[in-house]
């Protein structure tokens, strides 16, 4: 029984620490900001030096980013960025983590690849048969990618060293907002609700439905540069697993050529697990 009560303890510590874990973003003048999506407010950490096409948390807590297929770590406290190698891959926008010692990406070919946080070297895991105009996302076990106008779900097998299936979620091709496309997401928790992705176009931030595409306006200005990219820690899956997003009333089609998604998605139930060829669970 006391093993019990501890082992509850933990989880709901680990529950407590990530759900105040702020979302990162960096933007086209290589700033990086903290966000607060309760009150729409952001809080800027530094300048990377850098323009990240992306950047991504692994389940560490370690945040990274890419720039020309240059892989870089990130102090999140001040945002000095350290280059750890090359991947030898060029054009490539995306960027998540896989575990605490893998991220993840797609080339200009549709191949997604493995990329180690150690060297930058990579690994091929297969051909999902759409291109990356944004970035890589964890939704739950699915992976979910922005593909022009279609939000792409990855469906791995257990041990996510297999793609089972690929396949758009949405058929929208409404261009709106009109200025930019979005150029990140992450997956957040809200209140009374189930998690949702997050699309940031410009300095906006909208709710993205996963199951269909639809999206509405969230934070209006919430940085004052264009988001590029950004990262959050990804967790345990929802238990049960959503089948609606938010009201049908505001949903829109989701925009074409949605960019750099940030992967995030925080404890709804009382698990936790790191994604790696042997899972880890605690």
């Amino acid at each position: 029984m006391k093993s019990l009560i501890t082992i509850v303890a933990i989880i709901a510590l680990r529950f407590q620490s990530f759900c105040q874990q702020p979302i990162f973003v960096n933007t086209n003048k290589g700033d990086l900001y903290s966000l607060n999506l309760t009150n729409c407010s952001s809080s800027l950490i530094g300048s990377t030096g850098h323009v990240f096409g992306d950047i991504a948390f692994t389940s560490d807590g370690q945040l990274w980013g890419i720039e020309g297929g240059y892989i870089y770590k990130i102090d999140r406290s001040n945002a000095v960025s350290t280059l750890i190698g090359y991947t030898g891959l060029n054009y490539i926008n995306s960027l998540v983590s896989l575990n605490d010692a893998t991220l993840l990406t797609v080339d200009r070919e549709n191949n997604l690849y493995s990329i180690s946080i150690y060297d930058a070297s990579t690994h091929l895991l297969g051909n999902i048969g759409y291109g990356s105009s944004g970035d890589l996302t964890w939704y739950d076990n699915d992976l979910f990618m922005t593909s022009d106008s279609l939000l792409i779900k990855i469906v791995f097998n257990n041990n996510f060293t297999e793609i089972l299936s690929s396949s758009p979620v949405n058929k929208g091709v409404l261009l709106i907002p009109p200025d930019y496309g979005f150029y990140g997401a992450v997956t957040a928790p809200f209140k009374n609700s189930s998690n949702l992705l997050i699309g940031f176009s410009g300095r906006d931030a909208y709710k993205i439905c996963q199951i269909d595409g639809t999206f509405q306006l969230l934070c209006s200005g919430i940085v004052p540069d264009i988001i590029y990219g950004g990262a959050c820690i990804t967790l345990a899956p929802q238990n049960p697993q959503p089948t609606t997003c938010f009201a049908q009333k505001t949903q829109l089609p989701l925009l074409i050529r949605i960019r750099n998604v940030i992967s995030c998605t925080f404890v709804k139930n009382k698990t936790y697990a790191t994604r790696s060829n042997v899972e880890e669970k605690i």
